[in-house]
C-alpha cells in the first residue's frame, strides 16, 4: 500500500491525498535539481514517491487530522525545527 514518508509519519489519512497535476510534476522536477536537495535525503525519497504515486497532500489536509492540528502542532514545529524547502 502508498504511504508517504512524511504524510504517512503525520498520519493524514488516504482519502487526503489529492492527483498531482502536471504543473505540480514540473515543479517537483525542478526541485529535485537544486544542489542543495541532494543534502536532504528524506526530501529526494518524498519527492520520488510523490512522482511515482501521482498524489500529493496540500498542507489544508492537516485538518483531517484534527481542527487545530495544523497551527498548534505541525507549524509550531516547522518554525522551532526547520526541514521545509
Amino acid at each position: 500500500m502508498y504511504e508517504m514518508l512524511c504524510v504517512s509519519s503525520l498520519g493524514v489519512p488516504q482519502d487526503a491525498l489529492i492527483p498531482l497535476t502536471e504543473a505540480d510534476e514540473r515543479k517537483l522536477n525542478h526541485i529535485k535539481k537544486r544542489p542543495y536537495i541532494s543534502c536532504h535525503p528524506a526530501w529526494e525519497r518524498e519527492m520520488e514517491l510523490m512522482l511515482r504515486w501521482k498524489q500529493k497532500a496540500e498542507i489544508q489536509s492537516l485538518v483531517s487530522i484534527a481542527p487545530h492540528f495544523l497551527t498548534r502542532v505541525y507549524l509550531h514545529n516547522k518554525l522551532s525545527y526547520g526541514g521545509w524547502l
